[in-house]
């Protein structure tokens, strides 16, 4: 679970906390149920999300009540039913022609490949072929993985093509520059 929440819009209307609004917290939550390693612990899903203990637990018990989250025996919390289908269902919808140009290109090269979605500083695995059996080594990155535009490959090559004056403010927000 990588933290990075602050993707989305900065300016917010209606009642919100620090924690941001309730759909903010609870697709935060949602998120990090679904982070791999779970079922987790609510202590957990609490610390990715940076949502306070009250709003996760609260949060959970809606979700777990729609089937998006089950809760196992031991309090730990997994990705429920009506989860795994929307993400079925959203998968469905991918055009065939990407798998097939991902699989041309694994063929191609060798080497294992990726297909990423931007969103504000990070992007989103949405694909990944693992290279042929000869790859001297394999890939860390994970479908559903955020990571941040200036710390991988395929975002340094969105940042190349981004207006210049859109990468200007996104090295200011990391800190990368002043100007």
């Amino acid at each position: 679970m990588d933290g990075t929440a602050a993707d989305g819009p900065s300016a917010r209307t209606g009642r919100t906390s620090a924690a941001g609004s309730a759909l903010e917290k609870s697709l935060r939550v949602l998120e990090a149920v679904a982070a791999p390693g779970g079922p987790h612990r609510l202590a957990d899903l609490t610390a990715a999300a940076a949502v306070p203990k009250s709003s996760t637990f609260r949060i959970l018990a809606s979700l777990v009540d729609q089937g998006f989250v089950r809760q196992e025996s031991d309090s730990r919390y997994g990705v429920g039913p009506r989860l795994r289908g929307l993400s079925a269902l959203v998968g469905a919808g991918e055009p065939a022609s990407i798998g097939r140009i991902l699989g041309e290109l694994r063929r191609a090269t060798g080497q294992t490949v990726h297909l990423a979605l931007h969103s504000g500083q990070t992007i989103t695995c949405i694909r990944k072929l693992e290279g042929g059996e000869d790859q001297p080594f394999r890939t860390a990155s994970r479908v559903g993985m955020r990571m941040p535009l200036h710390t991988t490959a395929i975002g340094k090559s969105v940042l190349a093509h981004l207006p210049a004056e859109e990468v200007r403010e996104l090295a200011v927000s990391i800190g990368g520059c002043d100007s």
